[in-house]
């Protein structure tokens, strides 16, 4: 997964994603955008996360420590507010079995391509969508698969 890892690397930073190894993240006015890559327990195949980190939820503290310190250090303590992976925003251009399939692809433009349009789907997706009611509307119409803690 190691050409995937530097890929995903360098389609992030491509897109605007600060960070390093294998989680990025965007900081907008209202919230922190995070993307992980996770290597698949279960074969080649991979998963990207997706976070949703709300400033109005931290504490001065922690937005400070996070925008500051944390990501600048690769380091992702920033807690996550709301998760999902990609292939599960709506109309997403992959599926899960894209992505496993992705994995053992052997053309780095294919794999590039891919999670191009997967990252670019999430950032779209996460600047119509981020508002907490409107998440919280997608779950609950059972839109987006998400984890989404009860301060949302």
């Amino acid at each position: 997964m190691t050409a995937i890892s530097k890929i995903f690397a360098t389609v992030s930073k491509q897109l605007g994603f600060k960070g390093c190894g294998s989680t990025f993240f965007i900081e907008y006015e209202s919230y922190f955008l995070t993307v992980n890559l996770q290597k698949s327990s279960h074969g080649e195949g991979f998963y990207i996360n997706v976070a949703i980190t709300y400033k109005q939820l931290l504490d001065s503290n922690t937005t400070e420590i996070g925008s500051t310190t944390t990501y600048k250090k690769c380091l992702s303590k920033l807690p996550s507010h709301i998760d999902f992976r990609a292939e599960n925003i709506p109309q997403a251009p992959y599926t899960q079995n894209d992505f496993d399939k992705l994995a053992s692809h052997k053309d780095s433009n294919t794999i590039k391509n891919c999670l191009q349009k997967a990252l670019e789907a999430v950032i779209d997706f996460t600047h119509k969508n981020h508002d907490r009611s409107t998440i919280r509307k997608l779950k609950e119409t059972n839109i987006l698969p998400a984890i989404i803690m009860k301060s949302v």
